[in-house]
């Protein structure tokens, strides 16, 4: 496959150019004044606000961020919903700008390097009640670098749900959840798999899908019946579309990778039995039936029936072991003679979560047929690490890696490795300073792009609020 493109040679370097860098980074330091000032104010009124929050008591047994609402920006389990700049029922959650170099900016098979310089911010419109929850995100994002400027207004998502009660014990969910994720902006911000130390593990950033644009969204409907306390039988469907991009209507210059956006629509249904058993154990029995189909060509259509069992269990109060394991069967239509066929397979996840005082480990192994990036009607392989710590009040690092085999034709895969390393220093509870080295590289056969490289520095206004 050829790669995305490259940035315009033909935009020369005009006075405009300069100048509209100079109004954007001028309008940056006023509105990091005006949050550094909010912030100095609540350390004044929160007494030592100069480190996050470093330890809460999460329930590790049932740490669990599914059907929780996720921070567009950092791929966490979204906890803040009002900040102090707000206005109603609208809140700045974070704001940052950061300069940096990309060793290949166009995911061009010949690199060609390109400083940048990068503002964005996370707005929030949030509406909450005890059964219902309306929780919209933008994150616009403005990329300068000397040739060309990539500006991109429509990062977002929306996430809707609700939840009524039948009786004491039965209650069913619907919820909608909608994503796009621009090709620059998950390139160099996005993370491949996020830990969060109080709600779970969560693949983040579908990294196979970089360069290009990734629009989601997913319909659910769930039905629960509660057996006592700690049991539970709940019955689910879903409906899901995916489309991904070239890059459109930028000054990026682009060599097609795709000749057409590539759309996927799923549905399914299935059940999961859950019983707790005891303090330091959990049992989930999931049986699942998945049907996709691909609207450019076949190498999106197929059928899954997935069954397995998952134990979950406390080797200490910090420390939790999942293991889930089962059967896959599924059929691949390959657009040709003979090319649909039943094939089974063994699917599942292992994971290990270690928690800190100050942080955290966990590492997990996964085997299934979720969306990675890349259309495909066959089951992928994905390895995550990564390793959170606070050295002090004002210290913290973050590491992060990843390896994914998404087979996609018989006898073919593609496969991407992710890697990412940040330094952060926090001047106050909400204020920091950063420095962040990612690598990106994905292979078809031969390599898809050289090997990307991204160095950034910057800083960081992000609300955090107060423990309750």
């Amino acid at each position: 496959m050829s790669s995305i493109g490259q940035l315009s040679a033909e935009r020369s370097e005009s006075p405009w150019v300069y100048f509209r860098t100079a109004i954007l980074c001028y309008l940056g330091f006023i509105l990091c004044s005006g949050v550094l000032i909010t912030a100095r104010c609540q350390t004044e009124t929160t007494g030592n606000p100069t480190a996050r929050t470093d330890h809460e008591d999460y329930d590790l047994l049932n740490s669990d961020s599914r059907d929780a609402s996720l921070n567009l920006e950092t791929g966490r389990v979204l906890r803040a919903f009002l900040s102090p700049l707000r206005w109603r029922n609208f809140s700045i959650l974070s704001f940052s700008a950061y300069q940096g170099y990309d060793t290949n900016a166009g995911r061009q098979a010949m690199p060609i390097g390109s400083s940048l310089t990068a503002l964005n911010a996370l707005v929030i419109y949030s509406v909450e009640n005890p059964h219902s929850r309306l929780n919209l995100q933008y994150h616009p994002f403005v990329w300068l670098g000397p040739k060309g400027t990539y500006q991109d207004w429509g990062s977002a998502s929306a996430d809707l749900s609700t939840t009524h009660n039948f009786s004491r014990q039965w209650n069913w969910t619907a919820g909608d959840t909608f994503h796009y994720s621009p090709s620059e902006q998950s390139t160099i911000e996005g993370q491949s798999f996020i830990t969060d130390f109080g709600g779970g593990l969560n693949v983040a950033t579908p990294f196979l899908a970089t360069g290009l644009n990734v629009t989601t969204n997913n319909l659910d409907l769930s039905f629960e019946d509660r057996y006592g306390q700690y049991s539970s039988l709940s019955f689910h469907g879903y409906q899901g579309y995916v489309q991904v991009s070239d890059v459109g209507g930028s000054s990026i210059a682009t060599s097609s990778r795709l000749s057409s956006p590539e759309e996927l629509l799923t549905f399914g249904a299935g059940s999961t039995w859950t019983d707790r058993r005891g303090a330091l154990d959990t049992l989930d029995v999931r049986v699942d039936y998945r049907r996709q189909n691909s609207l450019a060509n076949t190498l999106g259509d197929g059928q899954y029936i997935t069954a397995g069992l998952e134990w979950t269990h406390l080797i200490s109060p910090t420390f939790r072991l999942t293991a889930e394991a089962g059967p896959g069967w599924h059929t691949s239509e390959t657009g040709k003679p003979g090319g649909s066929g039943l094939a089974t397979t063994v699917q599942g996840a292992v994971g290990l979560f270690k928690r800190f005082r100050k942080g955290g480990v966990a590492l997990s192994f996964t085997r299934s047929n979720q969306f990675t990036g890349i259309v495909g009607n066959d089951f992928n392989d994905r390895l995550d690490l990564t390793f959170e710590r606070h050295l002090t009040t004002r210290w913290s690092v973050t590491a992060t890696g990843s390896y994914l085999e998404q087979a996609v034709a018989k006898g073919r895969s593609i496969t991407g490795k992710f890697a990412s390393a940040e330094v952060d220093y926090f001047v106050t509870r909400n204020w920091s300073l950063f420095s962040q080295g990612r690598y990106i590289g994905i292979l078809n056969g031969g390599p898809m792009f050289a090997p990307d490289k991204i160095v950034t520095v910057g800083f960081r206004w992000a609300w955090v609020p107060d423990k309750s």
